[in-house]
């Protein structure tokens, strides 16, 4: 395993969803749930064949490409559609909540599942960037907004469920596949269940409509590029080289790298709280580095 190199990509996944986050924060008003997702999807799947080309059939065997099918429609198509089903129904505090549970679970689910063990050191990392960004995200709530429902509540929980699967099963495939390979996998198969998914509710055309504003599929465009090559790509290249406890961990960190854009790009101000959280989080970042 590379270390290093596999910490380094796993922030720059962290980096491309916070980034991501921030430009997707507008189109959300625009697009349904099920539209976004999909048009996401498409759309990134589209951009990695145009940058990676389509993968050889020979390059993933059988088994690992069912592990990717089933990461990306469960993981995917599955869990963000019930992530952001969950944004319109659920308080601040419970979002906050639920965005400290997903990394938790992760772990758990790579030390359960995929049987990973990491040293003692790796685990005081782990700890340090948990408690961070667990402060940071907390940090962030405040009182008003939308109140939570418990439809809001079960859409969130299924969302970190669902995304956590999809993580252990994407990391299970990893082994003898590229990451630009997995990344075309798992997004296409979350837009072919999206797309059969709408066709079957005949709800497809009036999902995408809204792109037919250019200004609104540019910005879209803008935010799939960020997310599918810095969120997704770097990530499963980071699973290729670090355990999927300490990647999950390092990836978890982006509240944290989401705190300068919203400061600057937002306007919005950064509590003593979500600086403290932020010490914590490089702290275990670079105890990760150092084990």
């Amino acid at each position: 395993m590379d270390t290093p190199v596999g910490i380094s990509l796993a922030l720059a996944s962290a980096a491309g969803w916070a980034v991501g986050s921030v430009l997707y924060k507008r189109i959300g008003e625009r697009l349904s749930a099920y539209g976004l997702n999909l048009a996401s999807s498409a759309l990134g799947c589209v951009l990695m064949l145009a940058v990676a080309g389509l993968p050889a059939p020979a390059s993933i065997d059988g088994a690992s490409l069912l592990w990717l099918v089933a990461s990306g429609t469960v993981g995917i198509a599955l869990g963000d559609t019930l992530f952001f089903l969950a944004l319109q129904d659920l308080g601040a505090h419970a979002l906050a909540v639920l965005a400290c549970l997903a990394p938790v679970l992760t772990v758990a689910l790579a030390v359960v599942v995929l049987g990973e063990s990491p040293g003692p050191g790796a685990w005081v990392g782990i700890g340090l960037v948990l408690v961070g960004v667990a402060g940071v995200t907390l940090a962030k709530v405040q009182g008003g907004g939308t109140r939570t429902t418990r439809r809001g509540l079960w859409f969130g929980l299924g969302a970190v469920v669902a995304m956590a699967v999809g993580t252990v099963l994407t990391k299970r495939a990893l082994g003898s596949v590229s990451a630009a390979d997995a990344t075309i996998v798992r997004l296409g198969a979350s837009a072919l269940g999206l797309a059969l998914a709408g066709l079957a509710t005949g709800r497809l055309r009036s999902a995408v409509a809204p792109l037919s504003d250019l200004r609104l599929l540019a910005g879209l465009l803008a935010a799939v590029a960020t997310i599918t090559l810095g969120g997704f790509w770097a990530l499963h290249a980071a699973l290729q080289r670090i355990d999927l406890a300490v990647a999950g961990a390092v990836a978890a960190t982006e509240p944290i790298l989401v705190l300068p854009l919203a400061a600057w790009w937002l306007r919005e101000r950064v509590a003593l709280a979500g600086v403290i959280g932020t010490l914590f989080a490089v702290a275990g970042v670079a105890v990760l580095y150092v084990g």
